[in-house]
């Protein structure tokens, strides 16, 4: 092991290099028309936020090569939507938490309703039996 010396396999001229590379396959270079004709505004918010947002990373490293292609082939400068790119970003992580809120909701109530249904059609027997001082209930 050497001490003091970078190892070459973690060197970040290594990681750019391979990115650099890794932009320049027609797979992503397939995807960049795409985002040359988007508007400024949007392709820089979905860069920042890396959208979209349900999906795998693994799935969305073409997209995100192409739109840094993009970015840079069009010279865009993406500073000044990171406010907007923040408050997009919180506006769709409340909608899809109230998305699975509702339909979290609308899951047990159907159960409640199986259920019901299901307590309707059967008659219920409960006896009662004391235990000291106690009352106990239990019902079939």
């Amino acid at each position: 092991m050497l001490y003091g010396c970078a190892d070459p396999n973690q060197s970040s001229i290594t990681e750019s290099m391979k990115k650099d590379a890794y932009e320049q396959t027609p797979k992503v270079q397939k995807k960049v028309p795409k985002y040359m004709i988007m508007p400024e505004r949007e392709l820089c918010i979905y860069y920042i936020n890396f959208y979209p947002m349900l999906t795998p990373k693994f799935l969305k490293k073409k997209a995100q090569a192409a739109r840094k292609v993009a970015i840079e082939k069009r010279e865009l400068d993406c500073t000044k939507y990171y406010d907007d790119a923040y408050y997009d970003k919180q506006k769709r992580k409340e909608g899809i938490a109230d998305a699975t809120k509702k339909a979290l909701d609308e899951n047990a109530k159907s159960k409640q309703q199986i259920a019901e249904m299901v307590n309707k059609r059967r008659p219920t027997n409960c006896t009662e039996r004391k235990s000291g001082s106690r009352t106990i209930i239990t019902c079939n």
